[in-house]
């Protein structure tokens, strides 16, 4: 029997990892291979890896995603973070790892923002991948957990693997963690399932990368056409240097949305069809009202979600900082 595991190879698992002080085992997959998902989230630069999700979508205007690959989405991401936002010793913490925090510039990043505050995580000269400093210990798909005792067995009907803990951390994506609480009994069909995120667009800047509308109270991720074609191919490292003074502005506004499910037999059915997922950043999972925390906390105590699921995001960007916050505060 392990004394503690995490669930996840992405980086909410990375920070769990680097913030607790105990021995650990870490248990996911590798890679899942690529198929046909509505789900998937591959970039061309990137390496393509699929779901095992059994889940069904039944919506053309919300967009979620999920990616079964050792490094999650730090292998897609852009690497930002809201120092300010977050917890110094848990950025102190990061430099152990080799994690270096790079104040934003169109010379060193490629990108600037409204806000000061928002740097980006390298290491080795790259946007942080966190596969380089992830050491997993079984290649398992967990996909379902139980009580036996005062321990908590964790299981993968993939293969049959089942394996005892004291405590345990799920850092998987909001998907996956939905499919677990649901194989685990925790979500029942007719469950109201609801996510949240701030609004999210697109839109063009031509002239100075560096002048902002000060008055403007959302975030505003100012990326060079070089560095934004890099960002959507899924390419971390340094592309060519903009010549042309036209920018790609990614715009996290101050306005919150709320989607809400009906699940009913592997269906998340919308409530009303609006348009979400565009930030990425979906976060703050509830069943039925209560937070996904709380709801774990009624029976299985030793069960912690790190990750945007158990965030309640509090101002609009990065989410970064929110999990390594919560990853840091249950070391």
């Amino acid at each position: 029997m392990g004394k503690t595991a995490i669930v996840g190879g992405g980086f909410s698992a990375f920070s769990v990892s680097k913030s607790i002080d105990c021995a650990h085992e870490i248990l996911t997959p590798y890679i899942c291979p690529a198929g046909v998902s509505q789900f998937q989230s591959n970039k061309l630069m990137s390496r393509n890896c699929g779901t095992n999700l059994t889940l069904c979508l039944e919506s053309q205007r919300i967009r979620l995603h999920d990616r079964v690959i050792l490094g999650g989405n730090s292998k897609i991401w852009g690497g930002f973070i809201d120092v300010e936002l977050t917890h110094p010793m848990a950025l102190e913490n990061l430099k152990a790892y080799g994690v270096e925090v790079i104040k934003l510039g169109i010379d060193e990043t490629g990108s600037t923002s409204n806000r000061v505050q928002i740097c980006q995580l390298q290491r080795n000269g790259r946007i942080l991948d966190v596969s380089e400093l992830l050491r997993v210990d079984f290649d398992e798909h967990i996909d379902n957990f139980y009580l036996s005792g005062s321990n908590i067995v964790l299981k993968s009907s993939v293969s049959g693997f089942a394996k005892k803990y004291e405590k345990v951390y799920l850092c998987v994506g909001i998907l996956q963690l939905i499919e677990i609480l649901v194989n685990a009994k925790l979500i029942l069909d007719e469950d109201v399932i609801s996510l949240e995120e701030f609004e999210h667009k697109l839109s063009f800047h031509l002239g100075s990368p560096y002048i902002f509308d000060l008055n403007y109270d959302g975030c505003v991720i100012r990326y060079g056409l070089a560095r934004a074609v890099s960002h959507y191919i899924g390419y971390q490292k340094r592309m060519i240097k903009d010549l042309m003074p036209l920018w790609v502005d990614q715009v996290f506004s101050g306005v919150k949305s709320t989607v809400n499910f009906i699940y009913n037999h592997g269906r998340l059915i919308p409530i009303e069809e609006v348009n979400f997922g565009g930030s990425v950043h979906y976060c703050n999972l509830k069943v039925n009202g209560v937070r996904v925390q709380d709801l774990l906390s009624l029976k299985f105590p030793n069960v912690f979600v790190v990750g945007m699921a158990a965030v309640d995001q509090a101002i609009s960007g990065p989410i970064s900082n929110d999990i390594l916050n919560l990853a840091w505060s249950l070391k």
